[in-house]
């Protein structure tokens, strides 16, 4: 079930600019959660449960322009900016509120990351011998250019607590990946035969964790920036661990925690359209050329390899370009 509350205004002045605002309050109840865990020997699974539910809390601003001028220009420009954050208010099959991705727990955040503080990389054997244990993470020998992890708790080892949001051991929220200030901007302009499109969108604040292979080098895959800056005995000042397949060095921090923002050029269309003169001349009512194009750039902080909107995808970015010829007989 879900109920919203909206509360918004609309502008309009000097004929021409528009501005559109909503606040909004969605709560979502009765959520299918997994139903009280029973014993084993029970032999059976207890049914689902309608005992969740979600607070979404947004807004979205809007801003349009458009304009005809004296001397043949046409244009009209539009700005959409929102925000949105959900919090979990009831989950009843997590009272000890563990930290699991098959639960949820009440007053979470949702999109909240959870993980270790980097407290650098490991040079040296005696820098491992008097550190902190880490290995509450792996039991096995850790070396020089492994990974380092803060001691936040000050118990002189690096661990896990018990997973629950009351005793999380060395992780906290270090992140989140919910979308944050989602923006677009598009504008069309016509100047005689002359036309343009241009779409702009982005997001203005996001946490991104990238866990793959592809991301980290070692293993199946790999890329030749990643093994560029991978820690050697040589490269002590490089921002990735040694190049191995370690999934020690992989725990969810704040060192490889990626900032999702961006701003991309969704889409730039041009067009032209042949002169009544010209068209009635080859017996055609009318001739468009246009030419378009599809992810032309962006500005992000993820990898060159990530496309920041499909990056849990191992997608690379995908651009596209297009021509076209228009006649109408």
């Amino acid at each position: 079930t879900a109920t919203t509350i909206d509360f918004g205004f609309d502008l309009t002045a000097f004929k021409n600019f528009e501005v559109n605002f909503d606040w909004y309050r969605r709560r979502t109840s009765d959520i299918l959660i997994d139903g009280l865990k029973y014993p084993s020997v029970l032999g059976a699974s207890s049914p689902t449960r309608n005992s969740a539910t979600i607070d979404t809390r947004g807004w979205e601003l809007t801003m349009k322009y458009r304009n005809s001028t004296g001397f043949g220009l046409n244009y009209d420009l539009a700005l959409t900016l929102g925000d949105s954050q959900s919090e979990v208010v009831k989950f009843d099959n997590n009272p000890n509120k563990l930290l699991s991705d098959q639960y949820l727990y009440e007053g979470q955040k949702m999109g909240e990351i959870w993980g270790y503080e980097t407290y650098g990389i490991f040079q040296t054997k005696e820098e491992i011998a008097n550190s902190p244990t880490q290995k509450l993470i792996s039991s096995g020998l850790w070396f020089p250019g492994d990974v380092r992890y803060k001691d936040i708790d000050g118990n002189n080892e690096i661990n896990f607590g018990n997973n629950t949001v009351g005793n999380s051991g060395d992780r906290k929220i270090i992140g989140n990946s919910t979308p944050r200030y989602q923006f677009g901007f598009n504008s069309n302009f016509s100047y005689r035969n002359v036309d343009l499109d241009i779409f702009v969108q982005g997001v203005g604040k996001r946490d991104l964790w990238i866990g793959n292979n592809l991301y980290w080098g070692a293993g199946t895959t790999g890329t030749w920036e990643t093994y560029n800056n991978s820690w050697t005995p040589e490269r002590t000042d490089a921002f990735y661990p040694a190049y191995k397949n370690a999934s020690r060095n992989r725990q969810v921090q704040t060192r490889y925690l990626e900032n999702g923002a961006y701003l991309r050029m969704k889409n730039l269309a041009l067009g032209y359209t042949l002169p009544k003169g010209f068209t009635n001349k080859i017996k055609l009512q009318r001739v468009r050329l246009s030419a378009s194009a599809y992810n032309l750039f962006e500005f992000k902080s993820v990898p060159k390899t990530f496309d920041p909107e499909l990056v849990g995808m191992n997608y690379p970015i995908i651009r596209s370009y297009a021509f076209g010829l228009q006649a109408t007989f």
